[in-house]
Parts: structure tokens; sequence; C-alpha cells
């Protein structure tokens, strides 16, 4: 249990750095990112848990989100360089006509915050110096884990229902939370990268089962006007014979 606490908090501070860093390179403010603690926090339990689960699962999982977590952080950065503004999923699709479009400022960009990436790259790297030394091993048992899962779960729900606390009126982060207009860069300003991504993927996800359902509905209505035109028709025809 020592050496998953000291993943957690390896991971705590790992996240909250990556963070200081795009908050201190976009906004130049960390004003507003109080709830992103907490947010933290959460995402933080959830990564000790996963990278410290047994056998072959902890491994893979150690192998995957760290890179994951990193490049994260890393695109909003270069993005934001590039455009003014923090990538959002809708425009994912796009990336490969905009590295086309504007191949040369990419580069440029990349270049302005390299010292920022290789920076950031520091904890990436030294995660896997210490797993290679055993320094975070798998959970010794599934209560150890079962621990760690309270407190990503505690940190989550506690953080959002404190939300309100934390400001009046409807620019509160409360409200803010709730909005699904809101733009990532003010998800990312009050609640950080991990959290305004989710939100951002949840955002997409109820577009995209609304135009589903919009067109299984007109497909209904079409299907069900398509059959009155060839009852109405089929009557004609009865009528006429008789």
């Amino acid at each position: 249990m020592k050496r998953l606490r000291l993943s957690f908090a390896f991971w705590l501070g790992t996240i909250l750095f990556w963070e200081l860093v795009l908050h201190l390179a976009v906004f130049q403010s960390l004003s507003r990112g109080l709830p992103m603690v907490g947010f933290s926090i959460a995402a933080a339990a959830l990564v000790c848990l996963l990278t410290a689960l047994p056998r072959w699962s902890g491994k893979l999982f150690a192998w995957i989100l760290p890179p994951v977590f990193y490049l994260v952080y890393a695109v909003q950065l270069v993005y934001e360089e590039i455009f003014g503004s923090l990538l959002s999923v809708a425009f994912v699709s796009m990336g490969g006509e905009a590295i086309t479009a504007f191949w040369s400022i990419l580069i440029a960009a990349l270049w302005k915050r390299l010292w920022l990436l290789l920076l950031m790259a520091l904890p990436l790297a030294a995660f896997y110096v210490l797993r290679a030394k055993k320094r975070f091993p798998t959970a010794e048992s599934w209560m150890d884990l079962g621990v760690v899962l309270v407190v990503a779960v505690v940190a989550a729900v506690g953080t959002w229902a404190v939300l309100p606390q934390f400001g009046p009126g409807i620019n509160d982060p409360a409200a803010l939370f709730r909005n699904p207009t809101a733009t990532v860069d003010r998800w990312t300003e009050n609640f950080g990268v991990l959290t305004a991504s989710v939100l951002d993927v949840k955002r997409q996800g109820s577009a995209a089962r609304g135009e589903m359902t919009a067109e299984l509905t007109d497909a209904v209505i079409s299907k069900r006007r398509s059959r009155r035109k060839w009852n109405g028709i089929s009557w004609r025809k009865s009528t006429l014979t008789l």
C-alpha cells in the first residue's frame, strides 16, 4: 500500500504539473482553476488504479495511459499556439487537413512550444524509470485497489457537489459544468484539460445521438407516409374494380 500511495502522489503531482504548464502558457493565470485540483485527484487515483492492476492488464495500462495523457496536453498546447483556442473533439476529424494546409505553421508552433513539451515529458520519462525499478508495483490486494477507487469516486463526486460554492450567477463553475454550449477553453480554465475533454466528448456524443434520433424519426415518418399512400392507392384500385 505504501508504494501504491507513492504512485498516487506521483500521478497527482504530474497531472497538476501539466495543468500548471498549460494554464500559464494559455491563460497566464490559475485564478479559476481551484475545482481543477479536485478533478485532478480523481484522475490521478484512476491512473494509479489502472496501472496497478495485476498481471498483463496493469502493464498494458502502464504503457498506454501515460503517453495518451501526455499527448492530450501536448496537442492542446500546440493547437492553441496555432489557432488561439483549444481543440474540440468536433474538429479532430479536420486534423489531417489542418496539418496539410498549415504544416509550416505547425512546425513553427512545435518549435516555439518545444521547451514546454520537453519539460512536460520529464514526468513521463520518470514514470517508466521508476516502474522499471519496481517503485510502482502492482497492488498487493484487491482491497488496495478498492481504496484507490473510492478515492477517485469521492474526489470526482465531491468536487462536483461543491461547485456551487465557488461562485454565484450564470457564470459560476456549477452552471459552466452543466452548460453544453460552453467552449473547451472555459471548461479547461475552470476544470482542467482532462475534465474538459470528458465534457467535450459527452457533448459530442449527445449531439450524435440527437442526430441519429432525428434521422430515425424522419425515416419512420417517411415510411408511414409511404404506407398510407400505398394503402390509399390500393383502396382506389379496389373501388374501381368493384
